[in-house]
């Protein structure tokens, strides 16, 4: 680990074999926060990752929670945020969850059209039965230009948002559906988490696409090209 200022780095070695995966894998990932106002602050994840021996998958992301309106708002927090992903199209899915492989436009499933900012309360309750009723959902970011955000998330009472820009060709939104206050981890001052409480932004490559011939893939070759992946979260208040 490296720790400086305004980041943290950390390391992790994947020996050959690991949960069936090939290759000596070594993946850094650096945390960076930067304040570019009194009314802005930055969040950068940049991953770099290399093997030396075998060609590897791998398709990383970040599960961090977020709820605009403070950690302890709740479901009833959640429902208050507006969320816009530049996305005409997303994955279909089986009722796991599984992607089927086929591609579909974003609102084939009432409550995933996007496109245009939308209150969370409304896709919550229409998208998939109990237990993953809300968003988990991989949608497919139109090309646009890099500086322009590919997601934004607004909490209209606190007035903060988030803004998403990211090099990964799409984003797997998930809304906390199988959050288990009884079995996950106590959280932040003691607070137990219900489900909704919260939603991430994974942003990534197609999930199973090592298994999809149709999926774009992302693959580590041995003293080769490295792994590269760059986001970042600019939050507004």
């Amino acid at each position: 680990m490296e720790q400086k200022p305004d980041s943290v780095k950390f390391k992790i070695f994947s020996p050959d074999g690991e949960d069936g995966f090939p290759g000596n894998l070594t993946v850094y990932v650096t945390y960076r926060i930067s304040i570019s106002s009194e009314e802005q602050t930055e969040l950068s994840i940049h991953y770099f990752a290399s093997v030396a021996d075998a060609i590897c998958p791998l398709n990383l992301t970040n599960h961090t929670y977020f709820n605009l309106a403070g950690h302890r708002a709740g479901p009833e927090g959640l429902d208050r945020h507006i969320a816009c992903i530049a996305a005409d199209r997303m994955l279909e899915t089986e009722p796991d969850l599984t992607p089927t492989g086929r591609i579909q436009k974003a609102g084939k499933v009432d409550g995933t059209d996007l496109r245009k900012p939308v209150s969370l309360k409304e896709g919550l309750r229409k998208i998939h039965p109990a237990p993953f009723q809300g968003y988990d959902e991989y949608y497919i970011f139109n090309q646009i230009p890099e500086e322009e955000a590919k997601m934004s998330v607004l909490e209209p009472n606190s007035g903060r948002c988030v803004e998403v820009f990211s090099d990964q060709p799409g984003v797997q939104f998930y809304t906390g559906n199988c959050l288990d206050p009884k079995t996950d981890p106590v959280g932040k001052d003691g607070y137990s988490y219900p489900p909704h409480s919260g939603f991430c932004m994974e942003l990534q490559g197609f999930p199973d696409a090592v298994n999809r011939s149709n999926f774009p893939k992302t693959f580590v070759l041995p003293n080769g090209k490295p792994y590269i992946q760059k986001t970042k979260f600019v939050f507004s208040f």
